[in-house]
C-alpha cells in the first residue's frame, strides 16, 4: 500500500497515550471518523473515508519493548499522510502494512517507541504530537516512531 505526504501543520488536537493496564497505545481525543485501519503488529493506524491517518491505537505490550536508545529524526515534515488510493480500502476491513512482525524498541530516556527498523532513507511525516512515520523511497510503509504523554515503568 502506498501513502503520499500532504505537508501543513499536524493535527494538534491530538494526543498520543499509552495505556498501561491494558498494554495499549490509544489517541485522545478518539477518532470519531473512522474509517478502516492499516495494521502494524497489532497497533493500528485509523484511517477516515477519505484515506487519511487519523488516529494510532492497539496493542503493543511494553513488557516486550526490546531496551534500545530511540530518537525521532528532526527533520519529519508536519503534515497529513493519505492513503494514495483510498478506494482500495473497505470499510471496517483491518489491512496488514507488514507481512511479518516488527520489533518494537522502547527508550524510556527520550520517551519514545520505534515499530519497525528505520530505513536509510525515505520520507518522513509527523502526523501529530508524538507520532512520526516514515514511508520508503517507494511510498510504502516503512516504521513508525511513537511518544506517548506518559511512558509507561515496568
Amino acid at each position: 500500500m502506498k501513502f503520499t505526504i500532504e505537508a501543513g501543520s499536524c493535527r494538534t488536537e491530538k494526543e498520543l497515550v499509552y495505556r498501561p493496564e491494558e498494554f495499549s497505545f490509544d489517541t485522545e481525543p478518539s477518532a470519531s471518523d473512522g474509517f478502516t485501519s492499516l495494521l502494524i503488529n497489532d497497533v493500528q493506524l485509523e484511517v477516515d473515508s477519505d484515506g487519511v491517518v487519523a488516529a494510532v491505537w492497539g496493542l503493543c505490550p511494553y513488557l516486550m519493548w526490546i531496551d534500545s536508545v530511540v530518537t525521532a529524526p528532526s527533520n519529519a515534515t508536519s503534515g497529513t499522510l493519505r492513503v494514495s488510493e483510498p478506494s482500495e480500502l473497505v470499510p471496517g476491513v483491518g489491512i496488514r502494512l507488514c507481512k511479518e512482525r516488527q520489533a518494537v524498541f522502547g527508550d524510556s530516556t527520550s520517551g519514545w517507541i520505534r515499530i519497525g527498523q528505520e530505513a536509510e532513507e525515505g520520507a518522513l511525516v509527523e502526523i501529530f504530537s508524538g507520532a512520526v512515520v516514515q514511508l520508503t523511497k517507494g511510498g510504502e510503509f516503512g516504521c513508525i516512531w511513537l511518544k506517548p504523554s506518559n511512558y509507561p515503568v515496568a
